[in-house]
């Protein structure tokens, strides 16, 4: 199962519904879930090292950092791109930084790639819902269902 990672704090998300809604519907090589790691609370280190010892060292994870300097890419070609990190990998990761960015203790730790959703400075609340989004478009694609149209 890939994952994606939101970093700080575990608000209401407006968009949590949504998100739910379209990371039920993928088929299986897309299954993704979504995950919530605070690392401005009292638990700051304890949660560093879980995410790090869960994720940060296994070679079998191919890490994608979410960042508006990030490679953009179309739909067709993230499909294509998916679809070879789920072949050389075991699972996908897709890290959101909070309002300031992905904190200096996980960036050190050399990511995969760096990906932007959009040329547009976004909330950092919304971009788990164009990820879900898209996932769940490249799997209509990848399914030939017609939602992608």
């Amino acid at each position: 199962m890939n994952t994606i990672i939101t970093l700080g704090k575990n608000s209401k998300n407006f968009y949590i519904n949504k998100i739910n809604y379209y990371l039920s519907k993928v088929s299986k090589i897309f299954e993704t879930e979504l995950i919530n790691f605070d690392f401005n609370s009292p638990k700051k280190n304890h949660n560093l090292i879980k995410f790090k010892n869960k994720f940060l060292k296994d070679k079998s994870i191919f890490t994608v950092n979410l960042d508006d300097k990030g490679t953009q890419y179309s739909s067709k070609i993230f499909l294509n791109n998916f679809l070879d990190w789920k072949r050389d990998y075991k699972k996908i990761i897709f890290i959101i930084g909070d309002a300031y960015g992905i904190p200096k203790e996980i960036n050190i730790c050399e990511s995969n790639l760096s990906m932007s959703v959009s040329k547009f400075t976004l909330s950092h609340e919304i971009i788990p819902l164009i990820l879900a989004e898209q996932i769940y478009r490249i799997s209509c694609i990848y399914n030939n269902h017609p939602y992608h149209k």
